[in-house]
C-alpha cells in the first residue's frame, strides 16, 4: 500500500499512520514499514526466508485445494526480489523496491501451481 500511496503522491508515513488505525493494521506491517521509513534496513528477516516460507505456504494450499490469490501475489513478488539480488536484504526492503517500480512483471515461484 505504501508503494501505491507514494505513486499517488501521498506521504508514506502519514499513509502508514492511517493504515495502523484501520482494519489493515498488523504487527508485522507496522514493524517492517516503520523501520523501512526510518531507513533501518538491517537484515532481521532475509527476503530469501520470506520467499521460502511463501512458496511452502502455496504448496500447502495447493495440496489442500485452497485458492490463495493474495498469497500467490506475495510469493511472486518475493521470488522476483530474489531474482534481482535481494535475497540477503531485510524483507522490509520490499516496499521500497516496489515503490521504485519493480515487481511489474513476475514469474511464479517453483511449485506455486499458478501462472501469472
Amino acid at each position: 500500500m505504501l508503494a501505491l500511496a507514494q505513486r499517488l503522491g501521498l506521504d508514506a508515513a502519514a499513509t502508514l499512520a492511517v493504515i495502523e488505525q484501520s482494519s489493515g493494521q498488523s504487527w508485522i506491517g507496522s514493524d517492517r514499514l516503520r523501520r523501512a521509513l526510518a531507513g533501518d534496513t538491517a537484515p532481521r528477516a532475509h527476503m530469501a526466508l520470506l520467499a521460502k516460507d511463501s512458496a511452502l505456504a502455496l504448496d500447502a494450499a495447493q495440496a489442500a485445494g485452497a485458492r490463495v490469490p493474495v498469497g500467490v501475489a506475495a510469493a511472486l513478488h518475493f521470488a522476483q526480489a530474489l531474482q534481482h539480488g535481494l535475497a540477503r536484504e531485510d524483507d522490509s526492503a520490499l516496499w521500497r523496491w516496489l515503490a521504485d517500480g519493480a515487481g511489474s512483471s513476475v514469474t511464479p515461484p517453483a511449485g506455486s501451481g499458478t501462472a501469472p
